[in-house]
């Protein structure tokens, strides 16, 4: 009898340990479960319209951005957009999607503000064109707040940039990744 109680004991136990190590957030459609990593900068506020997951909290965002003309932008304007592709200990610590996936990239809401603090004037100025290759560079910065929803069956995230933390390497111009819708 005391054996049983012990393994139920250690199984309970066990059980809220893993728990403990994730929280999940399940879409209102269904689609999908957001699982935030214990230890994540950032905490969950609030799911809007077409399940997008708010989170709010600041931290160091660091890993490699791209700055140009929106991929899917078809009209004859320049859109800026800026990509950034997350180191991985950073995207491990992010809410992600349970069936999508982790945060290969994250749409930087206010991208104009990015690149004035982080693109050299010279390089912003070339990439900042119709057509133009892409500013791309290394770079920490400061973001508040964290987003996560789902467009074209495909995982989208995305933050607010604040400053930079750590001034990165200098822009070079270069091809952007094929990034998904």
């Amino acid at each position: 009898m005391k054996l049983r109680m012990g393994i139920l004991v250690a199984a309970l136990l066990c059980r809220s340990t893993i728990a403990g190590t994730l929280t999940s957030i399940p879409l209102a459609d269904g689609a999908d479960t957001v699982l935030v990593p214990a230890g994540s900068p950032v905490r969950f506020d609030a799911q809007q319209e077409h399940d997008e997951l708010r989170f709010s909290g600041r931290f160091v965002l660091s890993g490699t951005y791209y700055y140009g003309d929106g991929e899917f932008n078809d009209g004859p304007d320049f859109r800026p957009e800026v990509m950034f592709v997350p180191d991985p200990d950073i995207a491990a610590r992010l809410p992600y999607f349970q069936v999508r996936g982790h945060a290969d990239a994250i749409y930087i809401e206010n991208g104009r503000e990015f690149a004035r603090a982080v693109i050299p004037a010279g390089t912003l100025a070339r990439a900042s064109r119709k057509g133009a290759p892409h500013a791309t560079g290394r770079v920490s910065v400061w973001v508040d707040g964290f987003a996560a929803s789902i467009q074209c069956d495909t995982p989208n995230y995305a933050a607010h940039f604040v400053s930079v933390y750590k001034p990165g390497q200098v822009a070079s111009l270069g091809k952007s990744p094929d990034f998904p819708c």
